[in-house]
């Protein structure tokens, strides 16, 4: 090609065939009028969705849980603190995710009372806190 002589391909020409359609230079057909759009959400939508997906607003702190959880577990067990069972240490409110309420536990003794009496322990946390939508609970053992 001659420097004299201009490029041809390089712009994007009319389709013959459709005039809402346009060919670029590799070839495609490009739709310029009525193109389908996807639907748009107003931010104002979406927002208050992702807070609750993801629980970044949150309305009750780690301690409020530690709490409940510190009540809840000496309804249960009234003697268990001064029989030197279990203390406010020997168990810790990890978190919550996806419903699922998250426990570390010091020893494997404790582990197996908590997990014998899970369900109970479901249900009055559910009781106590039932804006939280608890559905689960897991117990783990602490890293010494």
């Amino acid at each position: 090609m001659s420097p004299s002589q201009p490029r041809r391909g390089r712009r994007r020409k009319r389709n013959p065939n459709s005039e809402n359609e346009t060919v670029d230079a590799l070839g495609y057909h490009r739709m310029i009028e009525g193109k389908p759009r996807r639907p748009t959400h107003r931010l104002g939508e979406i927002i208050p969705e992702i807070v609750a997906r993801y629980g970044i607003g949150r309305r009750l702190s780690a301690q409020q849980f530690q709490n409940t959880l510190n009540a809840v577990l000496a309804e249960l067990f009234p003697h268990g603190k001064e029989d030197g069972l279990y203390t406010d240490e020997s168990y810790q409110f990890v978190g919550i995710r996806s419903g699922v309420l998250q426990i570390r536990v010091s020893d494997a003794p404790l582990l197996a009372e908590f997990a014998f009496y899970k369900a109970e322990i479901l249900r009055r946390m559910r009781q106590a806190m039932p804006e939280e939508n608890i559905r689960d609970i897991r117990f783990t053992l602490m890293n010494h």
